[in-house]
């Protein structure tokens, strides 16, 4: 897996091209239209509310119990695409 930057967008028939930069280069990808883009921004303990669509990743403990670092929240009528 490599970490890339979005450097351009650019409307394709179908779809979106875009530029992706890493660290030694660039490549192109095309992005067909249903596929979803988005960008994370923060949020609080208080985005998360019932009807609220999440996304987590979780660890469970010898006891049972679960726990997670990170969870993803709907915000704005914007669902997480995973």
């Amino acid at each position: 897996m490599t970490n890339a930057n979005v450097e351009a967008v650019e409307q394709a028939n179908p779809g979106r091209d875009l530029t992706l930069a890493y660290k030694g280069g660039s490549v192109k990808v095309r992005v067909p239209p249903d596929v979803p883009v988005v960008t994370p921004s923060p949020a609080s303990p208080a985005d998360l509310k019932p009807g609220e669509k999440v996304f987590l990743s979780a660890t469970r403990a010898a006891d049972g119990s679960l726990s997670t670092a990170r969870v993803t929240v709907s915000k704005d009528g914007v669902a997480p695409p995973m």
